[in-house]
């Protein structure tokens, strides 16, 4: 005779990876409607206004900055937003959300000052390396598609930066402040596990 606890037990178990897997569903569909919105914000805001030069560490280049380098790039900002939206509307752990948001908000600041000035570092690669470290590294549950996602762009950019514009000191300075500006957030989220 089959107890009705373990015939409910088994049930939720079966159901238990389907609402799983609706879960990560809807968090992905949230996310990248999150970073087409961004994006698609960005690209409207750079037509009506005009790319920004080419800025090297060796001065400004006489060409405009082309889209297929300039847009890409709030695709990964806009997941970043996204994941951190999710997070505290969602699952509602403000801790990890306020985490995110401060650095989102450096990301931002750190991007935009480099397109308003002259300081070498480059605001894609400072961008790409701590959202590649943050979802390598960081997060727990890896999701391939935005692990592809932000090497598509980081190849993009090496392309740009290499070969195009021979520009390899602003590329490695701007991974350097993505690295230094995804290391506290690192070390608070590892000790706020160890601490669970």
């Amino acid at each position: 005779m089959i107890k009705k606890g373990n015939v409910l037990k088994t049930m939720k178990e079966k159901q238990s990876p389907n609402k799983e897997k609706e879960h990560l569903i809807c968090k992905s569909v949230f996310i990248y409607s999150i970073s087409l919105i961004l994006t698609s914000l960005a690209a409207l805001y750079f037509y009506l206004k005009g790319y920004p030069p080419v800025n090297t560490a060796n001065g400004s280049l006489n060409i405009i900055t082309p889209p297929i380098y300039m847009i890409p790039i709030f695709i990964t900002l806009g997941i970043l937003i996204g994941d951190f939206l999710w997070i505290f509307l969602k699952e509602k752990d403000y801790k990890s959300a306020s985490i995110l948001f401060l650095e989102c908000l450096s990301l931002g600041i750190l991007s935009f000052l480099r397109i308003i000035t002259t300081i070498p570092y480059s605001g894609h690669t400072l961008i790409l390396s701590f959202y590649l470290c943050y979802y390598l590294i960081s997060n727990k549950k890896r999701d391939l598609t935005v692990i592809f996602i932000g090497i598509l762009i980081l190849i993009i950019t090496i392309y740009f930066k290499f070969f195009l514009w021979n520009d390899p000191i602003t590329f490695f300075l701007g991974i350097l402040f993505g690295i230094i500006l995804w290391i506290p957030g690192f070390f608070y989220r590892k000790r706020d596990i160890k601490e669970e």
